[in-house]
């Protein structure tokens, strides 16, 4: 179990790759107001690489027994900055109304507590 103690040390233990998936979920919303094509492929490619990490760290987290109280509240709550924060943006894009974004925030919310 020696190696399990480095290991929770480690940046990329659950609550590390929940913690990442928040901040690129406030990554993804730059990449999307930059005006070439290419740019919104690269926020694509972060969106699925950040939602992967969500199963990623449950994964982790059940086989190593590394389950924590701060873990369940942070794994949910990342999940809903991954979601929330680049639909935000796309109702600055115009792309729908923002009282689109009234109804499934609140969801979201009631959802998860």
């Amino acid at each position: 179990m020696i190696w399990w103690e480095n290991f929770k040390r480690h940046p990329l233990t659950p609550n590390g790759l929940s913690i990442l998936r928040g901040a690129l979920g406030f990554v993804i919303p730059f990449f999307t107001f930059l005006l070439h094509p290419s740019w919104h492929i690269l926020a694509f490619i972060i969106f699925v690489f950040a939602a992967l990490t969500d199963y990623w760290d449950g994964y982790l987290a059940r086989k190593h027994q590394g389950v924590s109280d701060t873990g369940k509240i942070l794994d949910p709550s990342m999940d809903k900055v991954l979601i929330l924060v680049p639909l935000a943006a796309f109702s600055a894009h115009g792309l729908f109304s923002p009282w689109w974004l009234v109804p499934i925030f609140f969801r979201e919310i009631a959802v998860t507590f």
